[in-house]
């Protein structure tokens, strides 16, 4: 039977309409890179010149875009004071989440409040920080990726009613079942079943490649639907009934879970497949995928959004595997399918553990046990949650296994910064557009191999350096000489070493045990190879504190040498033994790039006086305890003289650090840098470079 003429003119606009999504996929890149609007610029020009669609779709890409970014410049607006009546729609643990005039915005003040209570408050923008350094947590993107416009300080605030949320009935359901279900079961169930995101440890599934299986998905979707339609056509024999019923059921499952992204793409794309299949439209894959991908992208911060991100890469690649993945037999197929999957979420996985183990090239078999055996088990646990005190050993065996297994053979990758991933999206786009035509083209492929090589070997290319981490209210320093790194001080610095690949440590010094010193440095130990940690001989507490840990221990004494590649340390702490450990601290000097720097860990001025027979000039002081006005005497002051001062402290600490006195005294001989304001700061043989500002040749 022929079409009618309206489905034929949507048939034809829609079969158009990936032009289009590839046309917002450039302009959402762009807004993030902004070199790449070039791109989108020439994309355009392609299509027209092309004839590819016609005016009527191009007026549509433009009205679109127009949209998208008018939303996007939106979202920066946001009122400096909150004066009136919010909806919370979210409550979690240090933080809640709230609708005021139609934007989305959070507080991390705890309240006594639930989803669904309408509040009237008194609030005030927060201040928050900037990225510290590639690939450290940006807040700005994490407020994006869940289209929040901005964050509050409450000041006062009164509750005015309550009215009906999902989120507040998925609490009542949870609260409901944690005393019935197994603890055991507990975090994964709240967590595969009801969104609920509480699993603290991911790091197995991210080593393996199977983070995405703790997100809710179409497969959870289709598992229920499916399950509905088959008992309720079982019993009413009325298929669109059974079909209806079923639909109904899964988007109240969507609104009670949340509504995530990944929810909503498979929800609509099983709607509009059935729409299409009722009416006949003749939709294709492409189509229905190209629908629903702009029916979400509509808000341009989902492009911020990770999961959102995952979730089109991975129902993209299912969609269209066997246009990529040609093979007979099913294991070999899965392997591939595997191994492919795994190359389109390598950018975006290896940016969040940066460590991957090699087993996730069959990361399918640990996904498919979690889909197929797990997730219909909780499932069951909803009818009968008693029955998981019965299945205790299922979850224990498999969580052990699973980190064991993701501890096996784990390589490590540096941070892939979005140039990187422009490429490596394009090679690999090239090489699956050739192999769905049949056509191999090694050039390709080549290329791609030379980019991963690059990407793993440059940060391995990097000359002598000294970087002062912005750590927060802490002390962390690492030094490249000659491509061999040791680590001064480890507050918060574990984060940066799996960021920029450092797996490899010649040395650690901490200059005494306070937490605030000696930080991760039971967790650098644990997972890096690290081969000597050098102490101040009078911090006894460093024995006990790596007691069973299997790592050499050396302590330093006055006038003491360690050489480390291209540098040398030279101590000059140790004269005596101070009451306060600060005291104690490890003071030396680092010789390197014809440069010397003065480091004193928390030291007063009652050493600072001791040590004057014993200092000289410097290019560069680590200024002693965050800037405290315990340290950092004139009489010190003059006899170092230092160029440069570094005052590593975090932002708004609760010390006032640091104090107004000694940033007077260090403004007479240094320039100053802050790490709260200027980021990491990195000095190399000619320049000083800061990651939030411009770079000063010294």
């Amino acid at each position: 039977m022929p079409k009618t003429s309206w489905k034929l003119s949507l048939r034809q606009y829609c079969d158009k309409l990936h032009f289009i999504v590839f046309a917002q996929v450039f302009l959402a890149i762009a807004l993030i890179v902004k070199p790449f609007i070039i791109v989108y610029i020439i994309y355009i020009y392609f299509l027209f010149k092309r004839k590819l669609i016609n005016k009527k779709l191009i007026i549509f890409l433009i009205l679109l875009a127009l949209i998208f970014i008018f939303l996007f410049l939106f979202y920066n607006i946001s009122p400096n004071y909150i004066n009136g009546n919010i909806y919370v729609i979210e409550v979690k643990e240090n933080y809640f989440i709230y609708y005021y005039k139609f934007n989305k915005y959070m507080s991390y003040t705890k309240l006594n409040i639930e989803a669904g209570d309408i509040l009237y408050i008194t609030a005030y923008k927060a201040e928050y920080l900037s990225p510290s350094y590639p690939g450290d947590f940006d807040t700005l993107n994490f407020l994006r990726g869940k289209e929040i416009k901005n964050i509050y300080e409450i000041e006062e605030y009164q509750i005015i009613s309550h009215i009906f949320n999902f989120n507040n009935l998925r609490n009542k359901i949870l609260t409901y079942y944690k005393p019935k279900i197994a603890s055991e079961y507990y975090d994964i169930f709240s967590c595969l079943i009801f969104g609920q995101n509480s699993i603290e440890d991911t790091s197995s599934y991210a080593k393996l490649n199977i983070l995405h299986v703790l997100a809710l998905s179409g497969f959870h979707l289709l598992l229920i639907y499916n399950f509905l339609f088959k008992i309720i056509f079982k019993k009413s024999k009325r298929y669109i009934l059974s079909e209806n019923i079923s639909l109904l059921f899964i988007t109240f499952y969507v609104l009670l879970c949340g509504m995530s992204l990944s929810l909503l793409r498979a929800l609509f794309f099983l709607i509009l497949t059935k729409i299409n299949k009722r009416l006949d439209i003749g939709f294709n894959k492409l189509d229905i995928f190209s629908i629903t991908f702009l029916l979400l992208t509509i808000n341009p911060l989902k492009i911020y959004n990770i999961g959102f991100i995952l979730a089109n890469l991975a129902s993209f690649l299912i969609l269209f595997l066997k246009d990529f993945v040609k093979c007979q037999n099913k294991f070999k197929r899965q392997i591939l399918e595997g191994i492919l999957f795994l190359l389109i979420c390598f950018p975006f996985i290896s940016n969040m553990s940066n460590q991957l183990s090699l087993f996730s090239f069959i990361s399918f078999i640990f996904a498919n046990i979690i889909s197929y055996i797990f997730i219909p088990i909780l499932f069951i646990f909803l009818i009968v949650p008693s029955l998981s005190h019965y299945l205790v050993f299922l979850i224990l065996g498999f969580t052990s296994e699973l980190e064991f297994i993701s501890n096996l053979l784990v390589i490590s990758f540096p941070y892939m910064n979005n140039y990187y991933k422009l490429i490596y999206y394009f090679l690999l786009f090239l090489i699956l557009f050739n192999l769905s035509q049949g056509v191999r083209k090694k050039t390709y492929v080549f290329s791609f191999i030379i980019l991963l090589l690059i990407y793993l070997i440059s940060p391995k290319l990097t000359k002598d350096k000294v970087v002062f981490i912005d750590c927060g209210q802490g002390d962390a320093v690492i030094v490249n000489s000659s491509n061999k790194y040791f680590l001064i001080d480890c507050y918060n610095a574990y984060d940066y070493l799996l960021k920029t690949n450092i797996t490899k440590l010649e040395a650690l010094f901490i200059s005494h045990s306070d937490s605030d010193h000696l930080g991760d440095a039971l967790e650098i130990v644990a997972n890096l190879d690290v081969n000597i940690v050098y102490y101040s001989k009078y911090d006894k507490e460093i024995i006990n504190i790596f007691k069973g840990y299997d790592v050499r221990l050396e302590p330093l004494d006055f006038n003491d040498n360690v050489k480390i590649g291209n540098s040398l340390i030279h101590v000059i702490s140790g004269l005596k033994e101070y009451e306060d450990i600060n005291d104690n601290s490890l003071v030396f000097y680092l010789e390197i790039m014809n440069k010397t720097f003065l480091f004193t860990g928390d030291i007063s001025k009652e050493v600072e006086l001791d040590l004057l027979p014993y200092l000289n000039d410097v290019d560069v002081l680590k200024v002693a305890h965050h800037g405290s006005d315990t340290s950092t005497s004139r009489e010190f002051l003059t006899c170092v003289k230092p160029e440069i001062a570094i005052i590593s402290v975090g932002y708004q600490n609760r010390y006032g650090f640091p104090k107004k006195i000694t940033v007077n005294n260090l403004a007479d001989y240094s320039l100053i840098y802050l790490t709260y304001n200027y980021g990491n700061i990195t000095i190399n043989a000619n320049t000083i470079k800061t990651y939030k500002n411009e770079a000063f040749v010294l």
